[in-house]
């Protein structure tokens, strides 16, 4: 900016100067022409009138060259105003401005002077950087939030990593699609139990989010805890229910869950469940057979409630298959019914392949892969509610 208003006033004193050119060679001219009137008419040089004529002719040059002086002054003296009151103030600001961008929140205020407007422009940068200051302090502070419960979340996301692991004497593989964000109500565990068998709880939390996400939590930890520590698995709805009280008691809202767990007992070839009130896990064998495990009581709720526990053969040509009702829910507007049909025979379809092509561990995640595309027929938009899904076999 400061080039183009030097350009300018470069230009106009070179336009003012070529005025008072014009207008002094003006003057020159009327002389010479007076000069030759005197001449050809014989007019004496002392006569009056032309004494008055050259009088006002010189008259006339001075007025014109004090004009052009003045004019010229005022050119200069604005130049030197515009560049003390505009300019220099505008480069200072600049200055300033680029200190900000360049140490950010350690820069120190923005100073306020030069000419009102200028005073006004010079008071919103610093305002600006003042929120820019706040914001700043206000996304470290979450930054450092986010960083120090990180193993919180970390933890939370390790269920969703899709795969296939062996655990003790069971192959399992899962997949877990929270509906919003990546941690959600749904929850699963496999933990070694009685040191011959294994032990999987699933459960499901009314909700989404992140209150879902520290129930489920709160669940999972206190419930595999407790029955890695040998408490007897029939206390398990009743200390969920407590945790669910505990949850209201700090102020979370949701205050209800489905919960299944499931003992396999390898050597005996048995399986104990209590299911309380959870969509029932599904027994599915090479020869095509399916078989449920229906509830044996009540949701987990504060108020409590009744479980008992049932038994099931199972061998090592069994696949149990875990989900939660966000596989018939979650992306299908599709009647429930057709839903649970088309799950079985995917279900049943993709056991006996695997059976079929060797049952290898490799191979063991596309019944997961095979039932959970089977169970989203007709999306109708992102995913209305969290999805679980674990499969696990006692093949070898």
């Amino acid at each position: 900016m400061r080039g183009r208003l030097t350009l300018i006033a470069a230009l106009a004193a070179v336009a003012v100067g070529a005025v008072a050119a014009a207008t002094w060679t003006q003057y020159l001219a009327l002389q010479s022409l007076e000069d030759r009137l005197v001449s050809r008419r014989g007019i004496a040089p002392g006569d009056p009138v032309f004494g008055a004529l050259l009088n006002h002719s010189q008259d006339l040059g001075l007025l014109i060259a004090l004009a052009i002086t003045g004019l010229t002054a005022l050119v200069v003296l604005c130049g030197f105003l515009f560049r003390n009151t505009v300019l220099i103030p505008l480069v200072a600001l600049a200055q300033q401005l680029r200190r900000v961008a360049r140490d950010g929140l350690a820069a120190g205020p923005i100073e306020i002077r030069g000419p009102q407007e200028i005073a006004r422009v010079a008071r919103d940068a610093e305002v600006m950087r003042r929120a820019l200051q706040t914001q700043g302090r206000a996304a470290r502070a979450a930054a450092d939030g986010l960083h120090q419960q990180a193993p919180l979340v970390a933890a939370l996301q390790d269920q969703r990593r899709a795969g296939v692991q062996r655990i003790g004497p069971v192959l399992v593989a899962n997949n877990l699609q929270p509906a919003r964000g990546v941690i959600g109500g749904d929850w699963w565990q496999v933990l070694p139990w009685q040191s011959h068998g294994v032990a999987l709880l699933v459960g499901d939390v009314v909700g989404h989010g992140e209150h879902a996400a520290l129930m489920a939590y709160a669940l999972r930890a206190t419930l595999t805890g407790a029955l890695a520590s040998g408490v007897p698995a029939m206390s398990l709805p009743q200390l969920g229910c407590q945790v669910l009280r505990g949850c209201e008691d700090a102020g979370i809202e949701l205050a209800c869950s489905t919960c299944a767990v499931l003992m396999i007992d390898v050597p005996n070839d048995t399986m104990h469940w209590i299911n309380a009130g959870h969509p029932p896990p599904l027994i599915a064998s090479a020869d095509g057979t399916v078989r449920e495990c229906e509830a044996t009581g009540p949701w987990l709720t504060t108020f409590g409630g009744a479980w008992s526990a049932q038994s099931v053969r199972i061998t090592t040509q069994d696949v149990v298959l875990a989900f939660s009702d966000g596989l018939a829910i979650g992306v299908s507007d599709t009647d429930p019914s057709t839903v649970e049909l088309g799950l079985r025979n995917a279900l049943t379809t993709s056991v006996q392949t695997w059976f079929a092509s060797g049952a290898t561990k490799a191979d063991f995640g596309t019944i997961i892969a095979t039932v959970r595309d089977a169970a989203q027929v007709e999306p109708v938009g992102p995913r209305r509610d969290d999805l679980a899904l674990i499969a696990l076999t006692s093949h070898r």
